[in-house]
């Protein structure tokens, strides 16, 4: 079983799906949920996670209406105003009445103060926690304290760090970014997802530096805190679906058993496991 953990969907269709940025990105491209489905097949890929992509912002209907088009095979983690007073309702509301599977928060977008001194965040963590659905951060290294301080005031909290934490590939296995990274294992519920290498990476494909760095990230959490996404569309755009999954399938560092937690098992149990709440 092969499950993509990390992808983003969008359709060039603002009059029903309008942008509403929140990354100064809109996209000019299509990346529709029909295209992401004939690539899945294509590559034997039973499942998938669909993130929220910052374009639409806080509005994930598209998102959750192409969970809703195969919910056997996709589900959504979606976007909420992390310091909206609200935004505990709006989660509810969003695993409740549409089958929400997750979260994610982008981390990137704001310093670490803003987040540590956020009162409205703190909410939202809270309800995370008591819906119990695992909550993706994007973030870069300078963050990873406030990983660590977050998941010690809530212990039940599922939490999934997005593209490596994007550390430099090119610093090495001693650097302390790195070092830092690895430091997380510690914390049980928190898990990494190997994916966004161009993020780490400035090599050409197949980023061969992330190699190492993987190895050492499986070896301190172990595989089943561990799981690739691909990121697409961006994949397509940088390399290639089909050669990101043959890579990892030929790592020699990983046993029969730990490829299927890479490739599918982890997030199965994150996001499968415990059924969406549908209407």
């Amino acid at each position: 079983m092969i499950i993509d953990s990390h992808v983003h969907v969008w359709t060039q269709q603002p009059e029903r799906y309008p942008w509403a940025p929140i990354g100064n990105y809109v996209p000019d491209n299509e990346a529709s949920v029909e295209h992401l489905l004939e690539v899945m097949d294509t590559n034997q890929v039973e499942k998938t996670v669909l993130v929220q992509p910052t374009p639409y912002g806080w509005d994930n209907r598209y998102l959750l209406d192409a969970q809703q088009s195969h919910p056997d095979r996709l589900r959504a983690v979606c976007l909420v105003d992390p310091f909206s007073p609200d935004n505990g309702k709006e989660m509810t509301r969003l695993v409740r009445q549409h089958g929400a599977a997750g979260f994610r928060v982008n981390w990137n977008l704001y310093p670490p103060d803003a987040w540590a001194n956020s009162p409205e965040h703190v909410v939202f963590w809270h309800t995370a926690e008591e819906l119990e659905c695992p909550v993706c951060i994007q973030c870069t290294p300078e963050y990873f304290a406030l990983i660590v301080s977050t998941c010690r005031k809530h212990p039940a909290l599922k939490v999934v760090i997005d593209h490596l934490g994007r550390i430099t590939a090119e610093d090495g296995l001693s650097a302390p970014a790195f070092q830092s990274l690895l430091s997380l294992a510690s914390l049980p519920k928190v898990s990494v997802k190997i994916s966004g290498w161009y993020y780490c990476s400035q090599q050409d494909p197949p980023f061969e530096n992330v190699r190492p760095l993987a190895a050492a990230i499986i070896q301190a959490f172990g595989a089943e805190r561990c799981m690739w996404g691909s990121d697409f569309p961006f994949i397509q755009e940088r390399w290639s679906y089909t050669s990101l999954i043959e890579v990892i399938q030929h790592w020699d560092f990983l046993s029969q058993d730990e490829l299927g937690w890479l490739l599918g098992k982890t997030a199965f149990r994150l996001w499968w496991e415990k059924p969406a709440m549908n209407k």
